[in-house]
């Protein structure tokens, strides 16, 4: 492995950079971390709930009781994540925001730690650890969801941590992390995919699979612990679950700030979490990516992509890219069912909907999707046969967490896209290192532009006030609609 701990900038090793960026990190999390004081955007249903787990209502656990005015029991996720939320309530005797919130503060700054060690494990170079873990570090989505009592970073933490550790073939202690996930959220679910997928082209290992059946679904269920300890039956549990399945598969709702799951790399759609009114100025929470990051990690997947390809002289490229276009097309056809009309020709002076263009375009959906995902299969088994399970990784864990939503029947949102971002800056990491090698005063400058980036959204990250007439700057970057 090359550890590549000699002077890497200004003077500074690897690891002291990598020390450095993590006080940053810590500090840039924590700070004004109790701005606002009061619930913001879905803290309403998280935050609420943590409380009330603190006080060991028996109530917050039941989907049929009716909440106080203004928020909401939040029962349509699993609990971990809401009940370390608790336990810190509990641990510093507060009912405040920022005792809800320093938890995914401290899990936000593990983050930036664990995808060091990701990018570095996966391509055996401490450099592409260091470039890794500093785009993510100064990412605005997961900054903004680890300042707030929510579960996306809970769900990104406990993945970042369980990869790891199935890397180092801690297979144990990797299926209890899959399950803290499971337990936080479950999306966690597409990572058993992408480990049995890995398994199977390890199969001296393959029986380990068992491993991350058994243990998520303990940690699961030892999550549930004080829902039975408060009186509820197991026949009661396994209806919770039911209502939690038919909630995410029949929610009819829209919102401003909703977007399609293929307009999330782009980063078009920030969704408005608060705000507060000054005199002369506004102070906003937006949680957003970083601009330059979001596009620019983008274009470093597709390259990983091509290389991923390429390196194996070009063979099956025609159903990899069909898995992919069809894919995408899908993904449109179901977000935007009503661009599927025809024309009744018989009466060229009206134009009728002969065919539903909801179903019809649901029918063409999943017809595609099935092609997309069985090519997609084949053109990974054959590649992977031959080698680079590295870009394997990366590739399967972005598109794992993205993918499926492009069948969600439910209301999505950006930070939907939470779980792809670690393994985009990996992509990024893993480009900026090899460059660095060669153009290292362009890389430098790239990084500085990343986080000029990151500081240009910043107030609107943080709730900072700014004068009314430079609100606007925020909306130059992304297509979100504009409230003032």
């Amino acid at each position: 492995m090359n550890k590549e701990t000699n002077i890497f900038l200004f003077g500074f090793s690897i690891r002291q950079a990598l020390i450095i960026l993590l006080i940053v990190t810590f500090f840039l999390r924590f700070f004004r971390i109790s701005y606002p004081t009061t619930f913001v955007f879905d803290e309403v249903y998280h935050g609420f709930t943590a409380v009330q787990y603190s006080l060991g209502s028996k109530e917050a656990w039941e989907w049929w009781t009716t909440p106080p005015k203004g928020v909401a029991f939040e029962w349509t996720h699993p609990p971990l994540a809401k009940e370390i939320m608790a336990s810190s309530l509990v641990l510093f005797r507060t009912e405040e925001p920022w005792g809800w919130r320093i938890p995914g503060a401290l899990l936000g700054t593990i983050c930036v730690y664990l995808v060091f060690l990701l990018g570095k494990m996966i391509f055996k170079n401490e450099s592409v650890g260091l470039f890794s873990s500093f785009a993510f570090a100064f990412d605005g989505l997961n900054f903004v969801q680890s300042r707030t009592g929510m579960n996306d970073i809970y769900l990104v933490t406990f993945i970042l941590a369980s990869l790891v550790l199935f890397l180092r073939k801690k297979f144990v202690l990797s299926a209890i992390l899959f399950g803290f996930a499971l337990a936080s959220k479950w999306a966690a679910i597409y990572l058993l995919g992408v480990y049995g997928v890995l398994l199977i082209l390890d199969l001296k290992n393959f029986w380990k699979i068992i491993y991350f059946l058994i243990f998520p679904i303990s940690v699961y269920l030892f999550s549930y612990l004080p829902f039975f300890w408060l009186g509820h039956t197991f026949d009661q549990f396994l209806e919770l679950q039911r209502q939690m399945w038919y909630y995410h598969t029949h929610l009819k709702a829209s919102h401003d700030y909703a977007s399609p799951w293929w307009s999330w790399p782009f980063n078009l759609a920030p969704v408005w979490f608060h705000v507060d009114y000054y005199k002369d100025a506004m102070a906003n929470i937006f949680t957003s990516g970083n601009p330059l990051l979001f596009w620019s990690g983008f274009v470093s997947m597709i390259f990983l992509i091509k290389g991923f390809i390429l390196s194996k002289k070009g063979q099956i490229i025609y159903l990899v890219l069909t898995a992919l276009t069809f894919t995408i097309f899908a993904g449109i056809l179901v977000t935007h069912p009503q661009i599927i009309y025809y024309l009744n020709l018989n009466d060229p002076k009206e134009s009728v909907q002969v065919v539903s263009s909801k179903k019809l375009s649901s029918l063409l959906t999943y017809l595609l999707l099935a092609w997309g995902v069985i090519s997609g299969l084949l053109a990974l088994f054959f590649t992977l046969k031959q080698g680079a399970h590295h870009q394997f990784l990366i590739i399967a864990g972005y598109f794992a967490f993205l993918l499926p939503w492009s069948v969600s029947p439910r209301i999505m949102f950006l930070y939907h896209y939470s779980a792809c971002v670690p393994f985009m800056a990996i992509a990024l990491g893993y480009f900026l290192a090899h460059w660095y090698k060669k153009q290292k005063d362009m890389v430098i400058v790239f990084c500085l532009m990343i986080l000029v980036s990151f500081f240009w959204v910043y107030p609107f990250l943080t709730g900072l006030p700014l004068p009314k007439n430079l609100i606007s700057l925020f909306f130059g970057t992304n297509l979100t609609k504009n409230p003032f």
